[in-house]
């Protein structure tokens, strides 16, 4: 939610060169991308909201996860959309 918290706030479009990391392979939203990007979509007018791009964009751009993982699939999922260069090394 920190995350995502902070796209939608703006914080990643107004400080383009803040690059994040996000811990356990992004949590939830690698699954969850589309429903972030409907669900931003769906209330930024209510909530007073402005991005000119989607949140999956800002979180392409500037954020990387690290491999915490114990789930082959998870990775998969993970590697999919994000692509290996925004993934990091990580340990528990």
């Amino acid at each position: 939610m920190a995350v995502i918290s902070l796209i939608f706030q703006g914080v990643l479009e107004k400080y383009p060169r803040l690059k994040l990391i996000h811990s356990h392979l992004g949590g939830v939203v690698p699954y969850m991308v589309g429903r972030i990007g409907d669900s931003f979509s769906s209330y930024c007018e209510e909530y007073g909201l402005e991005l000119p791009e989607a949140p999956s964009y800002y979180y392409k751009r500037q954020v990387y996860v690290d491999s915490i993982s114990y789930h082959l699939p998870a990775m998969k999922c993970c590697l999919d959309w994000l692509g290996p260069e925004h993934i990091v090394l990580g340990t528990d």
